[in-house]
């Protein structure tokens, strides 16, 4: 359970410098992203409350630690399944019309569908390029393109 702790801390730390970081104040769609992961409120005040149970990354994690690899070098990786996972709940959110997940009013019923979608589409931007973050930690670029594949592929499966 500790190590599960100390990958969700990382996690988090990744998602929080790829989404809040150098954005002080939050704007526009950077506040409606933070806002869907529980970093800010809705004015765009930080938070300490982040929303979710991070299953995916967690998972990804821990194959890697399982398989020898080193679960520092796949953070990046493990954060844009998140924010793959996250893009696809505020889409969920537009279609079946839900107010409310984790406690708090959803992103369109926020902000109204066609800002959600644009919030949908950015935070889909920012899952791949937490990708590209992990040639910060030596993974070779044909690699990183070989991942960005595999996830690009999964979403499209998802759409069908």
């Amino acid at each position: 359970m500790k190590l599960l702790d100390g990958f969700r801390s990382r996690v988090e730390e990744e998602l929080r410098e790829i989404l809040v970081k150098g954005s002080t104040p939050l704007l526009g769609l950077n506040t409606m992203n933070a806002y869907h992961m529980g970093f800010c409120d809705r004015e765009g005040n930080p938070s300490n409350s982040s929303k979710g149970k991070y299953l995916r990354p967690l998972f990804c994690l821990s194959m890697c630690a399982g398989l020898g690899g080193d679960p520092e070098q796949a953070i990046p990786a493990a954060a844009a399944l998140e924010l793959t996972h996250r893009t696809s709940l505020i889409f969920d959110d537009i279609q079946d019309k839900g107010k409310e997940r984790n406690n708090q009013p959803t992103v369109w019923a926020t902000w109204g569908a066609d800002q959600a979608i644009n919030a949908g589409l950015a935070l889909s931007c920012h899952a791949r390029l937490a990708l590209h973050r992990l040639t910060i930690r030596n993974v070779p670029s044909e690699k990183v393109l070989g991942i960005q594949s595999v996830l690009e592929n999964a979403v499209i499966d998802l759409c069908h």
